[in-house]
Parts: structure tokens; C-alpha cells; sequence
């Protein structure tokens, strides 16, 4: 293969220049030395790349919360029989669990930053902070939602 034009005949500034024989043999060298971590070691340091605070993490996926939540759900729906108040006393357990992990978060970047603060480090984590405002509002609105939907099957007017 040799370098050839692709584009409008017209105008020669508007081309596109094609990669020489040379230039694909040395991408696909580089390609095949750029494959990530090798080791076990390395895949779990670089799975854990721009790990901020672990809010994205649904709570499903996490054995004890969703054993804390099945216990929670047990005590809100307990004079309320049926298999769709159990669900909806689970999506409200989950939701007030969802807002105590944000607000426990919140707390612990909040002693960093008093920590930092004191010992006159870098205020790194205040950027942070605000953006914890989107998962806990979502997980209020959530919980309102379902509360409200429970309240309704066992108060039905």
C-alpha cells in the first residue's frame, strides 16, 4: 500500500492523507504492548481507576446491604400482608439505605476537608462533595415515591 489522497479533487488542502504499509505494521506493535495489566495484581489496581466514592455501585450488588434491606423491609411491612407491599417495603428500604450511605459519605469527606483544613493540606475532595447532592436527592425522590405508594395500599381511601 502506498500513500494515496481520498477526498475533494478540487481543493488540494481538503485531503486525507492514507497510513503507509509501515505505519500499520508499527500501530499494530504498539497495539499488541498496549493491552492493559498483566498480572492479577495490576487489573484490580486499574479496576479501581477514578474510584471517587462508590455511590454508582447499586446496592443490590452488595450481599449485606440487601440482607440489611430484607431485614428493614420485614419491619416496614409487618401488618401489611401481600407479595407487592413486600416489594415496595424493599424499594423503601433500599432508598433510606441509598440516602444513609450518601450521607455517611458526605461526612467523611467533610472530616477530610477538616482535616485538611487544620493541618493545612489541599483541599482536593470539595469538588467532590457537591456532586453528592445527585445521588441523594435521587435516592429522597425514590424514597418518597414508594413511601407514599405504601402508605396508599395500607391506608386506601
Amino acid at each position: 500500500m502506498t500513500t494515496t489522497r481520498a477526498g475533494i479533487d478540487d481543493d488540494d488542502s481538503l485531503f486525507k492523507v492514507m497510513a503507509s504499509d509501515k505505519q500499520i505494521t508499527a500501530n499494530r506493535r504498539n497495539a499488541r504492548k498496549s493491552t492493559g495489566p498483566k498480572t492479577a495484581t495490576g487489573r484490580a489496581a486499574s479496576s479501581r481507576n477514578a474510584f471517587r466514592h462508590g455511590l454508582t455501585l447499586p446496592l443490590i450488588d452488595d450481599p449485606n446491604s440487601m440482607k440489611e434491606a430484607h431485614l428493614l423491609a420485614e419491619v416496614i411491612a409487618i401488618d401489611q400482608p401481600g407479595r407487592q407491599q413486600n416489594q415496595e417495603a424493599l424499594e423503601v428500604a433500599l432508598a433510606y439505605l441509598a440516602i444513609r450511605r450518601v450521607r455517611s459519605i458526605r461526612n467523611q469527606m467533610l472530616n477530610e476537608l477538616m482535616a485538611a483544613l487544620t493541618e493545612g493540606g489541599e483541599l482536593t475532595n470539595i469538588k467532590h462533595l457537591s456532586g453528592l447532592e445527585r445521588y441523594e436527592r435521587r435516592a429522597r425522590q425514590k424514597y418518597k415515591r414508594t413511601s407514599r405508594w405504601l402508605k396508599l395500599m395500607h391506608d386506601p381511601q
